[in-house]
Protein backbone atom coordinates (compact mmCIF):
# COMPACT_ATOMS: atom_id res chain seq x y z
CA UNK A 1 0.00 0.00 0.00
CA UNK A 2 1.63 3.45 -0.81
CA UNK A 3 2.28 6.54 0.97
CA UNK A 4 -0.34 8.38 -1.27
CA UNK A 5 -3.00 5.80 -0.54
CA UNK A 6 -2.15 6.28 3.25
CA UNK A 7 -2.55 10.14 3.11
CA UNK A 8 -5.84 9.97 1.06
CA UNK A 9 -7.89 8.27 3.64
CA UNK A 10 -5.76 9.63 6.29
CA UNK A 11 -7.42 13.20 4.87
CA UNK A 12 -10.69 11.70 4.07
CA UNK A 13 -11.34 10.09 7.66
CA UNK A 14 -9.96 13.93 9.25
CA UNK A 15 -12.80 15.14 6.89
CA UNK A 16 -15.74 12.80 7.36
CA UNK A 17 -14.92 12.86 11.31
CA UNK A 18 -15.10 16.39 11.18
CA UNK A 19 -18.53 16.85 9.49
CA UNK A 20 -20.18 14.03 11.35
CA UNK A 21 -19.07 16.08 14.59
CA UNK A 22 -18.96 19.53 14.43
CA UNK A 23 -22.59 19.74 15.72
CA UNK A 24 -21.94 17.21 18.55
CA UNK A 25 -21.56 18.45 21.98
CA UNK A 26 -19.50 16.25 24.46
CA UNK A 27 -20.69 12.77 25.90
CA UNK A 28 -21.19 9.45 23.96
CA UNK A 29 -25.08 7.66 23.10
CA UNK A 30 -24.99 5.16 25.11
CA UNK A 31 -24.41 5.03 28.71
CA UNK A 32 -22.95 1.68 28.65
CA UNK A 33 -19.77 3.64 27.32
CA UNK A 34 -19.76 5.07 31.08
CA UNK A 35 -19.69 1.94 32.20
CA UNK A 36 -16.95 0.91 30.20
CA UNK A 37 -14.76 4.00 31.61
CA UNK A 38 -15.73 2.82 35.17
CA UNK A 39 -14.13 -0.57 35.20
CA UNK A 40 -11.06 0.89 32.58
CA UNK A 41 -10.34 3.96 35.40
CA UNK A 42 -10.59 0.85 38.19
CA UNK A 43 -8.04 -1.38 35.92
CA UNK A 44 -6.04 2.09 34.98
CA UNK A 45 -5.49 2.07 38.81
CA UNK A 46 -4.27 -1.28 39.50
CA UNK A 47 -7.78 -2.43 41.16
CA UNK A 48 -8.38 -4.46 37.86
CA UNK A 49 -12.11 -5.16 36.70
CA UNK A 50 -13.77 -3.87 39.84
CA UNK A 51 -17.07 -1.83 39.83
CA UNK A 52 -16.79 -0.43 43.31
CA UNK A 53 -13.93 -0.40 44.59
CA UNK A 54 -12.69 -3.36 46.02
CA UNK A 55 -15.52 -4.97 44.17
CA UNK A 56 -14.34 -7.38 41.24
CA UNK A 57 -17.02 -8.05 38.74
CA UNK A 58 -17.92 -9.78 35.62
CA UNK A 59 -19.92 -7.29 34.08
CA UNK A 60 -16.99 -6.30 31.73
CA UNK A 61 -18.06 -8.13 28.28
CA UNK A 62 -15.32 -6.36 26.42
CA UNK A 63 -12.10 -6.64 28.77
CA UNK A 64 -9.52 -5.85 25.59
CA UNK A 65 -11.40 -3.05 24.89
CA UNK A 66 -12.16 -1.78 28.67
CA UNK A 67 -8.28 -2.11 28.97
CA UNK A 68 -7.61 0.12 26.23
CA UNK A 69 -9.19 2.41 27.14
CA UNK A 70 -8.04 2.72 30.68
CA UNK A 71 -5.49 4.82 28.64
CA UNK A 72 -7.37 7.45 28.01
CA UNK A 73 -9.36 7.38 31.41
CA UNK A 74 -6.42 7.44 33.43
CA UNK A 75 -5.04 10.32 31.42
CA UNK A 76 -7.48 12.75 31.75
CA UNK A 77 -7.84 11.76 35.12
CA UNK A 78 -4.43 12.54 35.63
CA UNK A 79 -4.29 15.91 34.16
CA UNK A 80 -8.12 16.66 34.82
CA UNK A 81 -6.67 19.22 37.78
CA UNK A 82 -5.16 21.48 35.10
CA UNK A 83 -8.07 23.45 33.35
CA UNK A 84 -6.96 24.12 29.67
CA UNK A 85 -4.66 21.13 29.23
CA UNK A 86 -6.85 20.55 26.30
CA UNK A 87 -9.43 22.12 23.97
CA UNK A 88 -11.81 21.12 21.23
CA UNK A 89 -10.29 21.99 17.96
CA UNK A 90 -11.45 25.26 17.38
CA UNK A 91 -15.05 25.57 15.31
CA UNK A 92 -15.76 21.92 15.97
CA UNK A 93 -18.03 22.62 19.26
CA UNK A 94 -18.23 25.42 21.51
CA UNK A 95 -17.61 22.83 24.62
CA UNK A 96 -14.25 22.23 26.21
CA UNK A 97 -13.60 18.89 27.38
CA UNK A 98 -11.22 19.41 30.43
CA UNK A 99 -10.71 16.43 32.63
CA UNK A 100 -12.92 14.11 30.64
CA UNK A 101 -11.88 11.34 28.31
CA UNK A 102 -14.72 12.27 25.75
CA UNK A 103 -11.97 13.90 22.93
CA UNK A 104 -9.35 11.38 23.76
CA UNK A 105 -11.44 8.52 22.89
CA UNK A 106 -12.78 9.87 19.75
CA UNK A 107 -9.56 10.71 18.57
CA UNK A 108 -8.74 6.73 19.86
CA UNK A 109 -11.60 5.23 17.49
CA UNK A 110 -11.11 7.87 14.76
CA UNK A 111 -7.60 6.12 14.52
CA UNK A 112 -8.99 2.54 15.01
CA UNK A 113 -11.72 4.21 12.08
CA UNK A 114 -8.60 4.07 9.87
CA UNK A 115 -6.98 1.66 10.12
CA UNK A 116 -9.90 -0.64 9.54
CA UNK A 117 -10.24 1.29 6.25
CA UNK A 118 -6.85 0.44 4.86
CA UNK A 119 -7.23 -2.88 6.24
CA UNK A 120 -10.28 -3.57 4.30
CA UNK A 121 -8.88 -1.69 1.43
CA UNK A 122 -5.77 -4.13 1.78
CA UNK A 123 -8.40 -7.30 1.92
CA UNK A 124 -10.20 -6.19 -1.02
CA UNK A 125 -7.28 -5.42 -3.38
CA UNK A 126 -7.00 -9.57 -3.17
CA UNK A 127 -10.14 -8.79 -5.71
CA UNK A 128 -8.55 -5.98 -7.22
CA UNK A 129 -8.03 -2.26 -7.31
CA UNK A 130 -12.45 -1.21 -8.07
CA UNK A 131 -13.18 -3.69 -4.68
CA UNK A 132 -10.43 -2.06 -2.94
CA UNK A 133 -11.19 1.36 -3.12
CA UNK A 134 -14.80 1.07 -3.15
CA UNK A 135 -14.49 -0.99 0.25
CA UNK A 136 -12.09 1.93 1.73
CA UNK A 137 -14.57 4.55 0.65
CA UNK A 138 -17.35 2.90 2.34
CA UNK A 139 -15.85 1.61 5.51
CA UNK A 140 -14.54 5.70 5.60
CA UNK A 141 -17.64 7.27 4.43
CA UNK A 142 -20.69 5.04 6.17
CA UNK A 143 -22.79 6.88 8.41
CA UNK A 144 -23.57 3.75 10.42
CA UNK A 145 -19.91 3.20 11.06
CA UNK A 146 -19.49 6.46 11.92
CA UNK A 147 -21.77 6.42 14.58
CA UNK A 148 -19.92 3.08 16.07
CA UNK A 149 -16.69 4.89 15.14
CA UNK A 150 -17.44 7.88 17.74
CA UNK A 151 -19.68 5.86 20.31
CA UNK A 152 -16.76 4.97 22.46
CA UNK A 153 -18.22 1.55 22.27
CA UNK A 154 -15.40 -1.66 21.11
CA UNK A 155 -17.46 -2.26 18.03
CA UNK A 156 -14.86 -0.19 15.25
CA UNK A 157 -12.25 -2.64 17.07
CA UNK A 158 -14.26 -5.50 16.43
CA UNK A 159 -14.38 -4.92 13.08
CA UNK A 160 -10.73 -4.49 12.56
CA UNK A 161 -10.13 -7.83 14.19
CA UNK A 162 -12.19 -9.31 11.78
CA UNK A 163 -10.95 -8.25 8.50
CA UNK A 164 -6.79 -9.26 10.05
CA UNK A 165 -8.49 -12.52 11.33
CA UNK A 166 -9.94 -13.16 7.58
CA UNK A 167 -6.49 -11.48 5.88
CA UNK A 168 -4.66 -14.45 8.14
CA UNK A 169 -7.01 -17.11 7.44
CA UNK A 170 -6.80 -16.67 3.62
CA UNK A 171 -2.84 -16.49 4.14
CA UNK A 172 -3.48 -19.72 6.15
CA UNK A 173 -1.35 -17.92 8.79
CA UNK A 174 -2.20 -20.34 11.63
CA UNK A 175 -0.73 -18.49 14.90
CA UNK A 176 -2.03 -15.17 14.12
CA UNK A 177 -4.91 -16.58 13.03
CA UNK A 178 -5.58 -18.39 16.50
CA UNK A 179 -4.43 -14.96 18.55
CA UNK A 180 -6.65 -12.94 16.18
CA UNK A 181 -9.72 -14.81 17.17
CA UNK A 182 -8.86 -14.82 20.88
CA UNK A 183 -8.16 -11.65 21.07
CA UNK A 184 -12.26 -10.69 19.19
CA UNK A 185 -13.58 -13.12 21.44
CA UNK A 186 -12.37 -10.23 24.32
CA UNK A 187 -13.69 -7.68 22.24
CA UNK A 188 -17.00 -9.11 22.44
CA UNK A 189 -17.98 -12.77 23.69
CA UNK A 190 -19.94 -13.10 20.42
CA UNK A 191 -15.71 -13.42 18.59
CA UNK A 192 -16.02 -17.06 19.74
CA UNK A 193 -18.32 -17.96 17.04
CA UNK A 194 -15.57 -17.11 14.65
CA UNK A 195 -13.77 -20.03 16.48
CA UNK A 196 -15.88 -22.01 14.49
CA UNK A 197 -15.05 -20.72 10.76
CA UNK A 198 -11.35 -21.17 11.36
CA UNK A 199 -11.97 -24.75 12.44
CA UNK A 200 -13.24 -25.71 9.68
CA UNK A 201 -11.53 -23.74 7.18
CA UNK A 202 -7.76 -25.13 8.67
CA UNK A 203 -9.69 -28.66 8.73
CA UNK A 204 -10.83 -28.29 5.55
CA UNK A 205 -7.11 -27.32 4.28
CA UNK A 206 -5.70 -30.23 6.50
CA UNK A 207 -3.43 -27.81 8.16
CA UNK A 208 -2.51 -26.56 11.67
CA UNK A 209 -6.28 -27.34 13.48
CA UNK A 210 -4.34 -28.06 16.66
CA UNK A 211 -2.26 -25.36 16.99
CA UNK A 212 -5.41 -22.33 16.10
CA UNK A 213 -7.46 -23.85 18.42
CA UNK A 214 -5.04 -24.22 21.12
CA UNK A 215 -4.07 -20.61 20.58
CA UNK A 216 -7.33 -19.51 20.97
CA UNK A 217 -7.77 -21.30 24.00
CA UNK A 218 -4.65 -19.48 25.29
CA UNK A 219 -6.17 -16.38 24.51
CA UNK A 220 -9.36 -16.24 25.98
CA UNK A 221 -8.31 -19.32 29.35
CA UNK A 222 -7.27 -16.32 31.65
CA UNK A 223 -10.33 -14.31 30.85
CA UNK A 224 -12.39 -17.65 31.53
CA UNK A 225 -10.42 -18.19 34.66
CA UNK A 226 -11.35 -14.85 36.40
CA UNK A 227 -14.63 -14.93 35.39
CA UNK A 228 -15.42 -18.62 36.99
CA UNK A 229 -13.09 -17.65 40.21
CA UNK A 230 -15.40 -14.71 40.83
CA UNK A 231 -18.74 -16.17 39.37
CA UNK A 232 -18.64 -20.25 39.03
CA UNK A 233 -19.47 -19.51 35.69
CA UNK A 234 -16.73 -19.04 32.49
CA UNK A 235 -18.74 -15.92 30.84
CA UNK A 236 -19.50 -12.63 32.22
CA UNK A 237 -22.57 -11.75 34.08
CA UNK A 238 -24.80 -10.07 31.19
CA UNK A 239 -24.51 -13.56 29.32
CA UNK A 240 -27.21 -14.41 31.88
CA UNK A 241 -28.98 -11.25 31.74
CA UNK A 242 -29.76 -10.67 28.13
CA UNK A 243 -28.91 -13.92 26.29
CA UNK A 244 -32.16 -15.37 25.20
CA UNK A 245 -33.17 -17.22 21.91
CA UNK A 246 -35.13 -15.94 19.07
CA UNK A 247 -36.60 -18.41 16.55
CA UNK A 248 -39.61 -16.85 15.82
CA UNK A 249 -39.37 -16.34 11.81
CA UNK A 250 -41.33 -12.65 11.80
CA UNK A 251 -39.43 -11.57 14.97
CA UNK A 252 -35.87 -12.36 12.78
CA UNK A 253 -37.39 -10.48 9.82
CA UNK A 254 -38.94 -7.50 11.90
CA UNK A 255 -35.26 -6.88 13.17
CA UNK A 256 -33.11 -7.52 9.89
CA UNK A 257 -35.46 -4.99 8.02
CA UNK A 258 -35.44 -2.58 10.84
CA UNK A 259 -31.28 -2.46 10.54
CA UNK A 260 -31.41 -2.50 6.96
CA UNK A 261 -33.82 0.61 6.89
CA UNK A 262 -31.94 2.32 9.70
CA UNK A 263 -28.86 2.40 7.95
CA UNK A 264 -30.29 3.81 4.32
CA UNK A 265 -29.27 1.06 2.72
CA UNK A 266 -32.22 -1.17 2.96
CA UNK A 267 -32.15 -4.05 0.91
CA UNK A 268 -29.68 -3.08 -1.11
CA UNK A 269 -26.81 -3.75 0.71
CA UNK A 270 -28.27 -8.03 0.72
CA UNK A 271 -28.45 -7.56 -2.80
CA UNK A 272 -24.75 -5.95 -3.53
CA UNK A 273 -23.51 -8.38 -0.78
CA UNK A 274 -25.41 -11.27 -3.24
CA UNK A 275 -23.48 -10.15 -6.59
CA UNK A 276 -20.31 -9.40 -4.48
CA UNK A 277 -20.14 -13.24 -3.50
CA UNK A 278 -21.02 -14.09 -6.58
CA UNK A 279 -18.55 -12.11 -8.38
CA UNK A 280 -15.48 -13.09 -5.80
CA UNK A 281 -16.02 -16.71 -6.37
CA UNK A 282 -16.79 -16.12 -10.32
CA UNK A 283 -13.07 -14.97 -10.03
CA UNK A 284 -12.01 -18.51 -7.59
CA UNK A 285 -11.55 -15.75 -4.79
CA UNK A 286 -11.91 -17.89 -1.13
CA UNK A 287 -12.15 -14.07 0.22
CA UNK A 288 -16.15 -13.83 -1.13
CA UNK A 289 -17.20 -17.11 0.44
CA UNK A 290 -14.80 -16.98 3.66
CA UNK A 291 -16.25 -13.26 4.21
CA UNK A 292 -19.76 -14.10 4.02
CA UNK A 293 -19.18 -16.96 5.87
CA UNK A 294 -18.24 -14.98 8.93
CA UNK A 295 -20.66 -12.05 8.35
CA UNK A 296 -23.51 -14.53 8.67
CA UNK A 297 -21.83 -16.59 11.82
CA UNK A 298 -21.71 -13.22 13.60
CA UNK A 299 -25.24 -12.23 12.61
CA UNK A 300 -26.64 -15.34 13.18
CA UNK A 301 -25.01 -15.16 16.42
CA UNK A 302 -26.93 -11.87 17.39
CA UNK A 303 -29.53 -11.68 15.93
CA UNK A 304 -30.54 -15.89 16.87
CA UNK A 305 -29.45 -15.00 21.09
CA UNK A 306 -30.72 -11.37 21.75
CA UNK A 307 -33.99 -10.27 20.87
CA UNK A 308 -33.43 -6.61 19.27
CA UNK A 309 -36.75 -4.40 19.32
CA UNK A 310 -37.48 -1.44 17.08
CA UNK A 311 -39.02 0.99 20.17
CA UNK A 312 -42.42 1.23 17.61
CA UNK A 313 -40.89 2.29 14.51
CA UNK A 314 -40.58 -0.70 12.33
CA UNK A 315 -38.10 1.21 9.99
CA UNK A 316 -35.53 1.60 12.47
CA UNK A 317 -33.81 -0.08 14.90
CA UNK A 318 -32.07 2.40 18.20
CA UNK A 319 -28.67 2.21 18.41
CA UNK A 320 -29.08 0.70 22.03
CA UNK A 321 -29.72 -2.79 20.03
CA UNK A 322 -28.47 -2.41 16.64
CA UNK A 323 -24.93 -2.03 18.20
CA UNK A 324 -24.69 -5.70 18.36
CA UNK A 325 -25.44 -6.59 15.05
CA UNK A 326 -23.35 -3.89 13.95
CA UNK A 327 -20.17 -6.14 14.85
CA UNK A 328 -20.66 -8.31 11.42
CA UNK A 329 -21.42 -4.44 9.88
CA UNK A 330 -17.63 -3.76 8.44
CA UNK A 331 -17.29 -7.29 6.85
CA UNK A 332 -20.69 -6.91 4.84
CA UNK A 333 -19.80 -3.17 3.69
CA UNK A 334 -16.66 -5.03 2.11
CA UNK A 335 -18.57 -7.56 0.26
CA UNK A 336 -21.09 -5.16 -0.70
CA UNK A 337 -18.52 -2.69 -1.99
CA UNK A 338 -16.90 -5.71 -4.16
CA UNK A 339 -20.83 -6.05 -5.77
CA UNK A 340 -20.91 -2.52 -5.88
CA UNK A 341 -18.10 -1.92 -7.83
CA UNK A 342 -18.84 -4.78 -10.23
CA UNK A 343 -22.34 -3.56 -10.89
CA UNK A 344 -20.62 0.00 -11.61
CA UNK A 345 -17.96 -1.22 -14.22
CA UNK A 346 -20.82 -3.59 -15.59
CA UNK A 347 -23.39 -0.33 -16.16
CA UNK A 348 -20.18 2.03 -17.30
CA UNK A 349 -19.80 -0.85 -19.90
CA UNK A 350 -23.50 -0.88 -21.40
CA UNK A 351 -23.22 3.05 -22.05
CA UNK A 352 -21.84 2.18 -25.24
CA UNK A 353 -23.79 -0.93 -26.07
CA UNK A 354 -27.07 -1.04 -28.31
CA UNK A 355 -29.70 0.24 -26.12
CA UNK A 356 -31.76 -3.04 -25.62
CA UNK A 357 -28.22 -4.18 -24.17
CA UNK A 358 -27.65 -1.00 -22.33
CA UNK A 359 -30.95 -1.17 -20.50
CA UNK A 360 -29.83 -4.95 -19.55
CA UNK A 361 -26.60 -3.81 -18.32
CA UNK A 362 -27.73 -0.60 -16.43
CA UNK A 363 -30.47 -2.02 -14.57
CA UNK A 364 -29.48 -4.07 -11.81
CA UNK A 365 -27.81 -0.75 -11.06
CA UNK A 366 -30.72 1.08 -11.35
CA UNK A 367 -32.55 -1.58 -8.99
CA UNK A 368 -29.88 -1.05 -6.71
CA UNK A 369 -30.32 3.11 -6.49
CA UNK A 370 -33.79 2.23 -6.03
CA UNK A 371 -33.83 -0.05 -3.00
CA UNK A 372 -31.25 2.08 -1.39
CA UNK A 373 -33.07 5.39 -2.41
CA UNK A 374 -32.99 6.54 1.27
CA UNK A 375 -29.20 6.76 1.93
CA UNK A 376 -28.69 10.10 2.25
CA UNK A 377 -31.73 11.06 3.97
CA UNK A 378 -31.39 8.26 6.90
CA UNK A 379 -26.74 9.46 6.47
CA UNK A 380 -28.18 12.81 7.97
CA UNK A 381 -30.99 11.72 10.10
CA UNK A 382 -28.45 9.39 11.97
CA UNK A 383 -26.00 11.90 12.38
CA UNK A 384 -28.39 14.10 14.12
CA UNK A 385 -29.29 11.17 16.33
CA UNK A 386 -26.00 10.93 17.43
CA UNK A 387 -25.88 14.18 18.28
CA UNK A 388 -29.42 13.83 19.92
CA UNK A 389 -28.30 10.50 22.20
CA UNK A 390 -25.31 12.35 22.99
CA UNK A 391 -27.33 15.13 24.56
CA UNK A 392 -29.71 12.65 26.22
CA UNK A 393 -26.94 11.00 28.03
CA UNK A 394 -25.29 14.50 29.31
CA UNK A 395 -28.71 15.87 30.11
CA UNK A 396 -29.85 12.51 32.15
CA UNK A 397 -27.70 10.11 33.17
CA UNK A 398 -24.48 12.71 33.57
CA UNK A 399 -25.72 15.21 35.35
CA UNK A 400 -27.40 12.62 37.55
CA UNK A 401 -24.14 11.52 38.28
CA UNK A 402 -22.78 15.20 38.59
CA UNK A 403 -25.47 16.27 40.98
CA UNK A 404 -24.86 13.07 43.44
CA UNK A 405 -20.90 14.01 43.73
CA UNK A 406 -22.04 17.41 44.60
CA UNK A 407 -24.82 16.82 47.26
CA UNK A 408 -24.74 13.56 48.63
CA UNK A 409 -21.54 12.40 51.72
CA UNK A 410 -18.52 10.79 50.48
CA UNK A 411 -19.83 6.97 51.69
CA UNK A 412 -23.49 6.97 50.65
CA UNK A 413 -24.58 4.16 48.19
CA UNK A 414 -26.32 4.77 45.28
CA UNK A 415 -29.00 2.67 43.73
CA UNK A 416 -29.55 2.68 39.79
CA UNK A 417 -30.78 0.53 37.05
CA UNK A 418 -28.49 2.72 34.28
CA UNK A 419 -25.23 2.59 36.31
CA UNK A 420 -22.12 3.86 33.96
CA UNK A 421 -22.07 7.73 34.53
CA UNK A 422 -23.95 7.76 37.68
CA UNK A 423 -20.63 5.74 39.09
CA UNK A 424 -18.11 7.19 37.26
CA UNK A 425 -19.05 11.25 37.41
CA UNK A 426 -20.96 10.61 41.28
CA UNK A 427 -17.97 8.73 42.47
CA UNK A 428 -19.71 6.87 44.98
CA UNK A 429 -21.17 3.08 45.64
CA UNK A 430 -23.40 2.16 43.42
CA UNK A 431 -25.37 -1.26 43.47
CA UNK A 432 -26.87 -1.96 39.73
CA UNK A 433 -30.62 -3.13 40.35
CA UNK A 434 -30.01 -4.53 37.40
CA UNK A 435 -27.91 -7.52 38.81
CA UNK A 436 -25.16 -6.43 35.78
CA UNK A 437 -22.38 -5.20 37.84
CA UNK A 438 -23.72 -7.20 41.15
CA UNK A 439 -22.99 -10.52 40.61
CA UNK A 440 -24.03 -11.53 44.17
CA UNK A 441 -27.38 -9.99 43.02
CA UNK A 442 -27.72 -12.47 40.27
CA UNK A 443 -26.36 -15.28 42.68
CA UNK A 444 -29.65 -14.33 44.58
CA UNK A 445 -31.87 -13.53 42.20
CA UNK A 446 -31.04 -17.67 41.45
CA UNK A 447 -32.42 -18.36 44.46
CA UNK A 448 -35.90 -16.99 44.10
CA UNK A 449 -37.28 -13.34 43.39
CA UNK A 450 -38.15 -13.15 47.61
CA UNK A 451 -34.18 -13.98 47.78
CA UNK A 452 -33.73 -11.32 45.42
CA UNK A 453 -35.23 -8.62 47.11
CA UNK A 454 -34.01 -9.22 50.31
CA UNK A 455 -30.58 -8.89 49.09
CA UNK A 456 -31.28 -5.58 47.66
CA UNK A 457 -33.19 -4.62 51.20
CA UNK A 458 -29.80 -5.59 52.96
CA UNK A 459 -27.75 -2.96 50.43
CA UNK A 460 -29.64 -0.25 52.38
CA UNK A 461 -29.02 2.62 49.82
CA UNK A 462 -28.93 5.69 50.85
CA UNK A 463 -30.19 7.36 47.54
CA UNK A 464 -32.00 5.67 44.42
CA UNK A 465 -31.48 7.29 40.75
CA UNK A 466 -33.81 5.44 38.39
CA UNK A 467 -36.35 6.48 35.73
CA UNK A 468 -39.50 7.41 37.78
CA UNK A 469 -42.03 6.03 35.71
CA UNK A 470 -40.37 2.45 35.62
CA UNK A 471 -39.29 2.52 38.84
CA UNK A 472 -40.58 4.91 41.11
CA UNK A 473 -43.59 3.45 41.27
CA UNK A 474 -47.27 3.98 40.11
CA UNK A 475 -47.62 7.65 42.41
CA UNK A 476 -45.01 8.98 40.49
CA UNK A 477 -46.42 11.61 38.06
CA UNK A 478 -44.41 10.08 35.04
CA UNK A 479 -46.34 6.84 35.85
CA UNK A 480 -50.13 8.21 35.85
CA UNK A 481 -49.64 10.47 33.04
CA UNK A 482 -47.94 7.51 31.05
CA UNK A 483 -50.51 4.89 32.33
CA UNK A 484 -53.02 7.43 31.36
CA UNK A 485 -52.33 7.86 27.72
CA UNK A 486 -51.88 4.16 26.88
CA UNK A 487 -55.03 1.24 25.85
CA UNK A 488 -55.71 -0.86 28.73
CA UNK A 489 -53.34 -4.01 27.59
CA UNK A 490 -50.62 -1.87 27.24
CA UNK A 491 -51.21 0.17 30.39
CA UNK A 492 -51.67 -3.08 32.39
CA UNK A 493 -47.83 -4.06 30.59
CA UNK A 494 -47.04 -1.25 31.85
CA UNK A 495 -47.48 -1.72 35.93
CA UNK A 496 -46.71 -4.97 35.76
CA UNK A 497 -43.45 -4.30 34.34
CA UNK A 498 -42.73 -1.47 37.09
CA UNK A 499 -41.36 -2.14 40.67
CA UNK A 500 -41.89 0.78 43.20
CA UNK A 501 -38.11 0.53 44.11
CA UNK A 502 -38.60 4.13 45.85
CA UNK A 503 -40.93 2.82 48.60
CA UNK A 504 -39.40 -0.85 48.77
CA UNK A 505 -35.71 1.36 50.06
CA UNK A 506 -38.07 3.73 51.84
CA UNK A 507 -36.53 6.21 49.88
CA UNK A 508 -40.07 8.12 48.74
CA UNK A 509 -38.69 11.95 48.75
CA UNK A 510 -38.12 13.40 45.17
CA UNK A 511 -34.93 15.81 45.53
CA UNK A 512 -33.83 16.21 41.70
CA UNK A 513 -35.54 15.11 38.06
CA UNK A 514 -33.81 15.66 35.30
CA UNK A 515 -35.70 15.78 31.91
CA UNK A 516 -35.28 15.52 28.20
CA UNK A 517 -38.88 16.22 25.91
CA UNK A 518 -37.30 13.62 23.18
CA UNK A 519 -35.69 10.93 24.47
CA UNK A 520 -33.49 9.21 21.92
CA UNK A 521 -31.37 6.65 23.08
CA UNK A 522 -34.40 4.86 24.17
CA UNK A 523 -36.99 6.24 21.85
CA UNK A 524 -39.68 5.70 24.59
CA UNK A 525 -41.73 8.18 27.16
CA UNK A 526 -40.64 5.70 29.70
CA UNK A 527 -37.07 7.35 29.14
CA UNK A 528 -37.88 10.73 29.69
CA UNK A 529 -37.04 11.72 33.42
CA UNK A 530 -34.56 9.64 35.28
CA UNK A 531 -35.05 11.27 38.97
CA UNK A 532 -33.42 10.92 42.42
CA UNK A 533 -35.05 9.84 45.60
CA UNK A 534 -33.82 9.70 49.39
CA UNK A 535 -34.78 9.45 52.68
CA UNK A 536 -37.82 11.91 53.78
Amino acid sequence: MSLRIVLFFVFAHVLVGYAFLKDVGPGFPLDDTWLHMVYARSFGTGQGFAFNEGQLETGVTAPLWTAILAVPVTISDLLGNNPGWIRILPGLTDVTFEGRPDLAVRLLEGLIGLLLALAGFKLASRAGRWPAYFTGLLLTCDTTLMFDRFSGMETPLFGLGTILLVDALLDEKIGRSGILTGLLALIRPEGLVLGLLGFCWFKAHKKGLYRYLGTVFLCILPWMAYCFVLSGRPWPATFDVKAAMVLEPRALYESVTAMLSGTGWGWALPLLCLVGVFSLEGGRHSLGLLTASATALLFGSVFLTRPLETAGDPLYLPYYWARYAHIAWPLMLLIGATGLSALIRTAYAGVRCRPHYAILLISPMLLVGWLGRDLFARSVDLQHRFAAECQHVEALNVEAGLWIAENTERGATVAAHDTGAIRYFGDRKVIDIYGHQNFAFLQAERLGEEAAMQWLADTQPDVLAVFPALWGGPETDEFKKIWAQLPPQQGAALLEASQPYAEFFGLTKRVQTFHVDQPATVPDPTHADLAIFVAP
